[in-house]
């Protein structure tokens, strides 16, 4: 390919081939009277031929110029170059692509989304990197991830992958919603058309290919994962996500201290440097770690010595996060043990408590845990401090309404008021709805709230019917309203169960 240069003077003498060949057929002498009506010719001529280039030069400076803008962010700079593009081109779909960037960011959403939706249809494919905007925006606004709500998606992702086949973006926005939204041979497929340029998608794919159960896969992605993730936290100790997925990976391949020793140095090294965020997102995973080791501890070996290390481990746990409720609530489960181990899962409550760890959660687990040791008064005394910390902790409310409508003297109107509570901040698709419901319907039977205990219970039914006291109150409860046949048929499940 020529020059620029020579190429521009090629087509100037193309241009004016047939000018200079007259000249040269002529005499001088006879070129004299014609020449001032030639320079005039030339001096209105040229400008006119040479504008539209010089116009057409111009604009690209100026669109490569708002592109450069946008890239950096600098808005305000892109804005005042689209001006100038506006009367020197006409406008392509790069430039009403930037115009809807910069309308955004200067806070025209509506200007921006009505550009996007010109660029982006929903019903065909228009201007790539507007479909890949409007992927964006989707993949946000998505609250349930199923193959149905995905169509609108994907419509946008293909329309950016029309224009860019390998369009890096796009194909990670297909992995992730194809994730989502359990369809996990259509994420591989996406990730890994991009995972040599995205090295950080490994361990994703690694996670995938092992819920298939396709395990040579699994292993290769992760001996891939973790050898990337060991060159970049050379190459950057205080990258904090390299670090933590390393831990990860350490952490399943077994080498537990391996993954401890990483996670340790990385919060010294932050420390160190007054990181405190980094502090915190090592520290919490430091502690979640603990709490992995707890499970896989507790599903494999049921020994004494494995017992007494679990309580070592939530010890660990909870000193890095005193209000680590996963570690809190398995101190409750393992304070159950017979002997050393429980002993020692009480002491560590209790040694929280003394350092002004006082959490809400601590004094609930003490406070049950009185209460199915018959010890009321401290029951009562771990419930009131809990409910001094947190009034709005679900489980205490319903532990605190169960407590008052069991101890003596019982004090059921006490006991429905704490109920009504938990109930109230429990959304009926939580796991823990039911529960909460059962406690107030036991409640309203007790105060012979006929109508009202058996809405709850039976709400509670569907989950609890293998609770013998929930089938002794329904019994209860349609024998007061008449109903024989049912009232026998739950009594009848209670005595198959004695």
């Amino acid at each position: 390919m020529r020059p620029r240069k020579t190429r521009r003077k090629g087509w100037l003498l193309i241009l004016f081939a047939r000018p200079i060949h007259w000249l040269e057929t002529r005499k001088t002498s006879h070129l004299w009277p014609a020449l001032p009506a030639a320079i005039v010719i030339a001096a209105v001529l040229l400008p006119a031929m040479l504008s539209p280039l010089l116009q057409g030069r111009t604009a690209q400076r100026y669109k490569k110029a708002v592109n450069e803008a946008v890239i950096d962010h600098d808005y305000q700079t892109a804005a005042l170059f689209l001006q100038k593009i506006d009367g020197n081109s006409p406008v392509d779909s790069s430039v009403q692509f930037n115009r809807a960037v910069v309308d955004e960011a200067l806070g025209r959403s509506d200007a921006a989304l009505k550009s996007m939706d010109l660029l982006a249809p929903e019903d065909e494919f228009g201007y790539g990197r507007a479909h890949l905007w409007k992927a964006h925006r989707l993949v946000a606004s998505i609250k349930e991830w199923t193959p149905a709500n995905l169509s609108p998606l994907i419509h946008h992702l293909d329309g950016a992958v029309a224009e860019e086949p390998n369009l890096a973006d796009a194909h990670l926005l297909y992995g992730f919603a194809y994730h989502k939204a359990g369809m996990k041979s259509e994420a591989i497929e996406h990730l890994e058309k991009i995972v040599d340029q995205r090295p950080e998608m490994h361990l994703t794919l690694a996670d995938l290919y092992d819920q298939v159960s396709e395990k040579s896969q699994a292993k290769k992605h992760f001996n891939l994962a973790r050898t990337h993730l060991e060159s970049t936290l050379d190459e950057n100790p205080q990258d904090v996500q390299a670090r933590i997925q390393l831990a990860l990976i350490y952490f399943r391949d077994e080498v537990f201290a391996k993954s401890e020793k990483l996670l340790v140095e990385g919060i010294a090294a932050a420390s160190a440097a007054e990181q405190k965020t980094q502090v915190q997102e090592l520290t919490s995973m430091l502690s979640g770690l603990y709490i992995r080791r707890v499970d896989a501890l507790a599903a494999k070996d049921a020994s004494v010595e494995s017992q007494v290390q679990i309580i070592a481990l939530l010890g660990q746990a909870l000193a890095l996060d005193p209000a680590n409720h996963a570690a809190i609530s398995r101190v409750a489960e393992f304070s159950r043990f017979e002997g050393e181990a429980g002993e020692q899962a009480q002491q560590l409550l209790t040694k929280m408590l003394a350092a002004g760890h006082a959490t809400a959660t601590a004094h609930l687990v003490l406070g049950t845990h009185a209460t199915q040791r018959g010890d009321a008064e401290k029951a009562l005394r771990h419930f009131k401090q809990a409910y001094r910390q947190n009034p709005k902790m679900p489980v205490l409310l319903n532990n605190v309404a169960w407590f008052m409508s069991h101890k003596e003297p019982k004090e059921y109107q006490k006991a429905l008021t704490f109920s009504n509570r938990a109930v109230e901040l429990v959304d009926e698709d939580n796991p823990m709805y039911p529960y909460v419901i059962e406690t107030r319907g036991q409640i309203h039977a007790a105060l012979q709230h006929w109508e009202q205990a058996l809405t709850d219970l039976e709400q509670a039914l569907p989950v609890l019917r293998g609770s013998m006291e929930l089938h002794q109150a329904l019994a209860r409860v349609y024998e007061a309203l008449g109903e024989k046949a049912l009232a026998e048929e739950h009594q009848r499940i209670v005595d198959a169960q004695k």
